[in-house]
């Protein structure tokens, strides 16, 4: 007859599992949250805006051999693997027809990160990158003498 007393409760494995379940949840809960963290902090730093000049040989952009944007990444040229291109967020999609565009590194000549442009997000339009000519502060007033 075998002995019904064992040196190990039944129960324990399942302690075991529940203790482990509750590490995963909270390793998760901290990994969301240190996704939300570092996802929320970068709206307080915004992106460089770069102003690329490109070479006389390269194909013009809009009519002029100078863009402006963010660089938001990089992939391999569709038809020249060997090529690298930038994305870059040019905005002004009333102006250029699209958000994005995409030039050949060895197209361009300098780059340089202008302290005059303004980042705007619009109502319609989507965001631009603006250079202001002026700013002028409105102040309302109402009654006699205004």
């Amino acid at each position: 007859m075998k002995n019904s007393h064992s040196v190990q409760p039944k129960g324990e494995v399942f302690v075991w599992f529940t203790g482990m379940g509750l590490a995963a949840a909270l390793a998760m809960i901290a990994g969301l949250l240190l996704l939300v963290f570092v996802n929320g902090v970068s709206v307080f730093w915004p992106q460089r805006v770069v102003q690329i000049e490109l070479r006389e040989d390269a194909p013009a952009f809009h009519g002029g051999r100078s863009v402006t944007g963010i660089i938001v990444g990089q992939r391999a040229n569709a038809t020249h693997p060997d090529r690298v291109e930038l994305k870059l967020f040019v905005g002004n999609r009333e102006t250029y027809g699209a958000s994005f565009a995409f030039f050949d590194v060895s197209h361009i000549a300098s780059t340089s990160q202008p302290a005059e442009v303004l980042f705007a997000e619009r109502m319609e339009w989507g965001s631009g990158l603006l250079f202001p000519q002026r700013i002028v502060f409105c102040r309302w007033h109402s009654g006699p003498g205004y």
